[in-house]
């Protein structure tokens, strides 16, 4: 039997496609803003990987063109 705090790789491609339609619906606006807040996260990380981990979100997340 899976574990209480596992996500069902099912659950976790509707969790993923609602991720991405909601992303693609951002207007240029919110998603400037959004990527402005990562890059504000990541330049105050103070671990490392966390700063490259941020860095790199907005493109993994298809915020950039």
């Amino acid at each position: 039997m899976p574990d209480e705090e596992s996500v069902s790789v099912e659950a976790s491609a509707v969790l993923a496609e609602d991720a991405a339609t909601s992303l693609g619906a951002l207007s240029d606006t919110e998603r400037a803003e959004l990527i402005s807040i990562i890059t504000q996260m990541g330049e105050e990380a103070g671990d490392k990987d966390r700063r490259q981990a941020l860095q790199d979100l907005p493109e993994g997340l298809g915020l950039t063109e």
